[in-house]
């Protein structure tokens, strides 16, 4: 589906290119990017593959997109001023991918990891003695691993490593979803500000003097 939703993506930056819309292909992009952040911050631990297609065929059509919208725009430009920065543009593209994508790894690493680190202590502030809920928990965890291991204090302690798994599991997704929200937010803002300037960009032929250089025409008598 990710395949897919490349070759859509491509073919769909493409096609806009041949029809002069090249200039709404990163509003385009962006609008998917959002939509699959947004449905994929609502995600839990019983989420499972099949819950992710759409979302994950939205994100990689709207990255294909982007990524075409960048070498078409691009190129364009360089194409226009008779080749002679294509040695610079294909420096600077590939290095700005390079580090694109090192820098948003780096970022989303780390989120997660302060994100689950924030979650992971709220979630332990609830599991107390005093809670009945925890013992009722961890003596059920216990006894999913009754047929395994006959020592009851052993019990009592894989009852409690398992509860300590599935509160990082659940930190975890938490953390995933709040970073799945900022993107989404952070896509929000790039959105305005890339409609501002598309459209800012259409309306200035119209509202620009033909010639900057033009003579001013005398008064008359």
């Amino acid at each position: 589906l990710v395949l897919a939703g490349i070759l859509t993506g491509f073919l769909i930056a493409i096609a806009a290119a041949a029809l002069g819309r090249a200039n709404l292909l990163s509003l385009l992009a962006v609008g998917l990017i959002i939509a699959a952040a947004w449905m994929d911050s609502g995600s839990t631990a019983l989420t499972r593959p099949h819950d992710l297609y759409l979302s994950q065929t939205l994100l990689a059509i709207g990255l294909a997109v982007f990524f075409a919208t960048s070498v078409i725009v691009g190129f364009g430009r360089v194409a226009e001023e008779g080749m002679k920065n294509i040695v610079s543009f294909v420096g600077a593209f590939a290095a700005s991918q390079y580090l694109g994508s090192l820098l948003g790894s780096a970022w989303i690493a780390t989120e997660v990891a302060d994100r689950q680190q924030l979650h992971y202590a709220a979630l332990a502030q609830h599991l107390s003695a005093s809670d009945p809920q925890t013992p009722a928990r961890l003596s059920q965890l216990a006894g999913s691993v009754a047929r395994v291991v006959t020592d009851p204090a052993e019990r009592t302690l894989q009852g409690v490593s398992l509860l300590a798994q599935q509160v990082t599991r659940e930190s975890y997704v938490l953390a995933y979803n709040d970073v799945f929200q900022l993107i989404a937010a952070i896509g929000v803002g790039m959105l305005v500000w890339l409609a501002f300037i598309t459209f800012s960009a259409a309306r200035r032929p119209a509202v620009s003097p033909m010639s900057k250089g033009a003579p001013a025409t005398p008064a008359s008598p």
